[in-house]
């Protein structure tokens, strides 16, 4: 048996769900395979799945691996882990940098006032495919700004050695939170499975606009070389 089909087998057995999950194709710009899946038994809100996968590696045997795991993952009743960041133009692009990425790590969104003048503000964030996703609520002033001027700044760091960090900046797109979800995802990658539904509840809460930003520009550093 070859490598790529041992890997199909792994994703067949790991999908018990019935997702429907695609072939993996060479993504020329970012120089990676990606791998799409969804779930069929949901309907699509506005043409746009919240159930839905994008697996990512640097070969196919790799990519198909990862959808494997993702999709061990969901069977398990977790959403999975964020897989992308190897192929994305991050440098450094470690395991260090993806394990920042995939924890709830702190973060600051930056947008820009009428006056030009930039407005820093601490968020929680997810990965989603080849973005991070933040919730600003419908009441709060970023908002406004951003629906004036999408252009933004969004860092992700440590307090801590080796001190690593990552920004993206772009054009955000502005999208519903329907029903929520990508609030109370993000919810319970920082609070847990219990205080996270809570904090998400969408009579405790407004509604919220999911500020999605590119991630295939994104920098990243850690000054793992530089301290004493």
């Amino acid at each position: 048996m070859s490598d790529i089909e041992g890997a199909w087998d792994e994703v067949h057995a790991a999908n018990t769900m019935g997702w429907r999950v695609g072939r993996p194709y060479l993504h020329d710009e970012r120089r990676c395979w990606e791998q799409y899946a969804f779930d069929p038994a949901e309907r699509p809100d506005a043409g746009k799945r919240s159930r839905e996968w994008v697996a990512i590696g640097f070969t196919e045997v790799d990519c198909v691996r990862e959808m494997a795991r993702c999709l061990r993952e969901l069977r398990e009743g977790r959403w999975p882990r964020s897989g992308y960041a190897a192929a994305m133009k991050l440098d450094p692009a470690t395991d260090a940098i993806r394990s920042l990425l995939d924890d709830p790590s702190p973060a600051v969104l930056v947008v820009r006032r009428e006056d030009r003048e930039p407005l820093v503000s601490p968020v929680w964030y997810r990965v989603a495919h080849d973005a991070i996703e933040v919730v600003v609520a419908i009441t709060d002033g970023k908002l406004e700004h951003l629906r004036r001027d999408p252009r933004c700044t969004l860092m992700v760091f440590e307090a801590v050695p080796p001190f690593r960090g990552v920004q993206a900046r772009g054009v955000a797109t502005l999208l519903p939170d329907a029903g929520a979800r990508t609030r109370l995802a993000i919810a319970s990658r920082y609070l847990g499975p219990e205080r996270g539904p809570r904090y998400a509840d969408i009579e405790r809460r407004p509604p919220g606009v999911v500020v999605r930003l590119p991630l295939a520009d994104a920098r990243a550093w850690d000054l793992a070389d530089k301290l004493p």
